[in-house]
């Protein structure tokens, strides 16, 4: 038997198969499958690393293979799970169905946007279903995973909803196979599925019997680095309100008229500093060498490590320092141009860390987790977007975008943050800046509790109000309606499973 062929049992015993005859492409009606989706080198129960071919005499030609395929719709570094989704698209005749348990990354990862990409534009009639547990391992549909997984069906071709889905949201695992049976009758026969577009509204309620367990709604698809929002949600109405302030419209729940906002991308106003291997890679990649601590007379000081315990409020001290090695002092300089004050945490821990933006008093490197941003005119514009980016609109932009596979915490890349919708600061009038930089420098130094607390953070909410009424020309005054409003977003949010994680015990700030 070679890897063409197969042993296929018969009447009269087995006979060799030749797979290439029996599998044809283009000739499947259905293709359902639940892959692995390791990468080379890692394995999340053991401590060695795991090869995606198990059989090492066979490993080889099977890598060769893979190779040969073309591996169209692989991404950096996503796993195998790409390439199984590539061969049920080879495999389907049009009309076809392919059907999938694949982890949630597959929407959210931007190392999956391929995948995306021929879903949105290759496919119709696609369904993504996703539960909203605290607890990751509580949203695996595989019986023996413990990470966040998504259903995904869909039928080849293109059709009137092609660059459409359907997104069903669950509040939890069906209770067995009839609950389970009962909610698929529900999703399969909904008409007039409410939109996403369509504002504030709870979507279509799934019930079972007296109880409310899900949602479902129907959005658009994109086919870039960020990733399909509507994922591991609970309340329908914070992904409106953030889709909403994403295309420039200000709607919370509560409000009476929509407001337009300045946003944009962030890669309009600002760009990310170095990536951190440029800055530290131990091999020849990187420009320097890096030390704990912060002396005072260091020349090139970092801010490297996330530490919740001490970044609490906006203005955060160094905790690194850096050395330009041997014959990379071209490449150092060029990095050193990209310093700043504004730092993105990109590995946000919602139910630990009080920070999205942390502000340094002096421009510094930002490594690992906290890369800098670098406004053009950074003196005008630091202050601003430090408020907006630790604010609850912040964090709903972020939030939307960032992915949410593990409990309590929404990680991201550089490549999703570069389409991330953001206040527009360019847009911003003198006074609108002026009053920025007056009110950051009345709350720099106020300790902020965890964005899982953010509704009992009386330092957040006069954000929020500032903001609202100093920033934005919303006051409290005119309109009373959208400070209630986003009083009940930050509500909503705490109460989800993503941001909240589970976590039972809270910050108390007097005891840091």
């Amino acid at each position: 038997m070679t890897l063409d062929t197969t042993e296929t049992a018969t009447g009269q015993g087995t006979e060799t198969t030749d797979l290439r005859d029996a599998f044809r492409h283009g000739e499947f009606d259905i293709v359902i499958q639940n892959p692995p989706y390791t990468r080379s080198g890692a394995d999340s129960n053991s401590n060695l690393p795991k090869s995606i071919f198990a059989d090492k005499k066979e490993a080889s030609a099977m890598q060769a293979s893979r190779r040969a395929q073309g591996r169209r719709l692989g991404g950096n570094n996503p796993g195998a799970g790409p390439d199984f989704v590539d061969l049920a698209d080879r495999m389907l005749k049009r009309n076809g169905k392919m059907a999938f348990v694949l982890p949630v990354t597959a929407i959210m990862g931007s190392s999956w946007q391929n995948v995306r990409k021929l879903w949105a534009e290759e496919y119709h009639d696609v369904l993504v279903i996703t539960i909203a547990d605290a607890l990751t391992q509580n949203c695996a549909f595989s019986a023996d995973t413990n990470m966040a997984e998504c259903l995904v069906i869909a039928t080849k071709g293109k059709s009137k909803n092609t660059g459409r889905a359907t997104f069903v949201c669950l509040e939890r695992c069906p209770d067995g196979e009839l609950e389970a049976q009962e909610i698929a009758k529900v999703i399969f026969r909904g008409n007039d599925v409410r939109q996403l577009e369509d504002g504030i509204n709870r979507g279509n309620p799934i019930h079972v019997g007296d109880d409310v367990i899900g949602f479902v709604i129907s959005a658009p698809l994109t086919s870039g680095a960020v990733g399909w929002p509507i994922s591991r949600v609970r309340n329908i109405t914070t992904i409106q309100s953030a889709y909403q302030l994403t295309n420039g419209r200000l709607q919370l729940p509560r409000q009476k008229a929509v407001i337009d906002l300045p946003i944009c991308p962030l890669s309009d106003i600002a760009q990310f500093g170095a990536d951190h291997r440029d800055i530290h890679d131990p091999g020849k990649r990187g420009a320097f060498d890096i030390e704990d601590g912060w002396p005072d007379t260091a020349e090139y000081p970092c801010l490297w490590h996330l530490n919740s315990s001490v970044q609490r409020s906006m203005v955060v001290l160094p905790d690194a320092h850096a050395f330009i090695r041997p014959h990379a002092e071209v490449k150092a300089r060029e990095i050193l141009k990209r310093n700043s004050r504004v730092h993105f945490n990109i590995d946000l821990r919602f139910n630990s860390y009080s920070l999205l933006v942390a502000f340094t008093e002096q421009e510094v490197i930002g490594v690992d987790s906290m890369p800098n941003i670098v406004f053009k005119e950074k003196r005008i514009y630091d202050y601003v977007w430090a408020l907006w980016g630790n604010s609850t609109l912040g964090l709903l932009c972020y939030w939307l975008i960032c992915g949410k596979q593990q409990a309590g915490r929404g990680r991201s890349s550089k490549a999703a943050l570069e389409s991330m919708s953001t206040l527009n600061v360019r847009e911003l009038s003198n006074e609108a800046l002026t009053n920025a930089e007056r009110i950051f420098k009345e709350l720099k130094d106020q300790k902020m509790l965890p964005f899982n607390q953010m509704d009992e953070d009386p330092v957040r909410h006069e954000l929020d109000r500032l903001l609202l009424s100093e920033m934005l020309g919303i006051t409290e005054v005119e309109r009373p309606d959208v400070h209630e409003g986003l009083a009940l977003l930050r509500k909503m949010l705490c109460q989800e499973p993503s941001i909240h994680g589970g976590k039972k015990s809270k910050v108390k700030l007097d005891a840091h």
